[in-house]
């Protein structure tokens, strides 16, 4: 890991772009204020109020989202930065975007997949700063159902960056001045009610993950399931599900994500199980993997009958080929056939796993050097489950940092899920991943 070319938070700008990439870079910021094919044809919609919402330390602000008042139904604003304006097929960013799948986030920086200057500059959803979008006005009946779809290029203008603590605060306290917040909140609330009674697997729990903060000093960041995080990815949920029904309906080749149905453990089983870590871990051991496909097809856990991913053009290639086919079909430009989106994606999920598996082991490195500062301090970790049991391989959740670690547990004692533990560290090398832990 430590040989990938990664943007250090501590330096001023990318390091791992060519510089044919980032000559290109420099020139679609000076040409960015020049109007552009389609631009003339885009929605304005600079006057609505607008919420892109993040974490803090965030350097992709790829959506945000806006409701607006009409005679009938308040209607849902979904809007996703459009790169496709700046950066064209085939040219030296897209190859390398292709190339790349989706940016690599690391504990020590990123690996973007478009350069970060180039992101901040023009791409991203800045407060305050005109931004080219890609947008979607829905509306939902009573029962949360989807009743109407409008899809538009745009241009939009934040209103305001809000962190996650932030719009809680907004969502619980209701302010007059920001009652949109509080509004959104509900009504994604009842979609995400209506996705769980069609079928969707809720998993909720509290995560944790090592990260550099601002003096580069390492710390943990414990991510809660809140009302806010909650409410924007179920506008994600709610655009790819718009995005998939609109391709179906209009025969668009687009690379949808489906999952096959699971044989899930047995409701008096899980019953037994406590709620959250133990609860959803034997949940995701029997949950298929997720795939892309050229055609349609259900997301199990999901609970949808289509779904494409599309709200994170900056930072996953899939995306911003969604937003290309979507594009095209609105401009009565040619678009691509299955035969093409299957070449382009045929990688994707091979890339993506070796992506996810790199960033897994540089968290787990992080919590291994970690363990290794507490050496004779007992900590206490939930048993999941045994991985291996003849090789005393078990995964466990260690409730101070909120983080599952695979390991090898030297107990004296039976143990079920669920049971809690107290270990220390008795071996452990951070740079091969491996990790013995004790209860004496």
């Amino acid at each position: 890991m430590s040989e990938l070319p990664i943007y250090n938070f501590n330096e001023a700008k990318s390091t791992s772009f060519s510089d044919s990439h980032i000559n290109e870079a420099k020139s679609i910021i000076q040409n960015f204020s020049q109007e552009k094919p389609g631009d003339k044809d885009r929605l304005d919609l600079t006057s609505l109020k607008t919420y892109a919402i993040d974490d803090e330390k965030t350097y992709e602000i790829d959506d945000a989202i806006s409701l607006e008042f009409s005679s009938k139904k308040p209607i849902i604003w979904i809007h996703i930065a459009d790169p496709c304006r700046e950066i064209k097929a085939g040219s030296f960013l897209d190859d390398e975007a292709q190339k790349r799948v989706s940016s690599l986030y690391l504990v020590d920086g990123i690996k973007p997949m478009f350069p970060l200057e180039l992101i901040d500059s023009v791409l991203g959803l800045k407060a305050g700063c005109k931004r080219a979008a890609l947008s979607t006005a829905i509306t939902l009946d009573k029962e949360a159902n989807i009743s109407s779809v409008s899809i538009h290029r745009t241009w939009i203008r934040p209103s305001y960056f809000l962190t996650y603590s932030e719009t809680d605060e907004l969502i619980d306290l209701d302010p007059p001045e920001d009652k949109e917040v509080g509004i959104l909140s509900s009504l994604l609330q009842k979609r995400y009610n209506k996705r769980v009674m069609n079928g969707a697997i809720p998993i909720e729990q509290t995560e944790g993950r090592f990260i550099r903060d601002s003096q580069n000093q390492l710390k943990v960041k414990i991510i809660e399931n809140s009302p806010s995080r909650r409410m924007v990815s179920e506008s994600m949920i709610l655009m790819g599900t718009a995005i998939a029904n609109f391709g179906r309906i209009n025969n668009i080749s687009l690379p949808y994500r489906t999952q096959l149905p699971s044989s899930l453990p047995e409701s008096s089983h899980l019953l037994r199980l406590p709620v959250g870590p133990v609860r959803n871990s034997a949940i995701k051991f029997r949950l298929n993997r997720g795939c892309f496909a050229t055609e349609p097809d259900r997301h199990f856990s999901l609970g949808l009958d289509a779904y494409v991913q599309i709200t994170s053009p900056l930072r996953r290639y899939v995306d911003l080929l969604a937003h290309r086919q979507i594009i095209a079909f609105l401009e009565d430009q040619i678009v691509l056939s299955k035969e093409q989106i299957r070449d382009k994606i045929r990688n994707v999920e091979q890339v993506t796993r070796e992506l996810n598996t790199i960033m897994r082991e540089d968290q787990k490195k992080y919590l291994i050097r970690w363990l290794l500062t507490k050496p004779n301090d007992l900590i206490t970790m939930v048993f999941l489950k045994w991985m291996k049991m003849d090789d005393k391989v078990a995964l466990v959740y260690i409730e101070k940092v909120a983080i599952e670690l695979i390991c090898e547990l030297e107990i004296l004692h039976a143990v079920e899920p669920g049971s809690k533990m107290q270990l220390k560290v008795l071996l452990a090398d951070a740079d091969h991943g491996s990790i013995i832990l004790t209860d004496h």
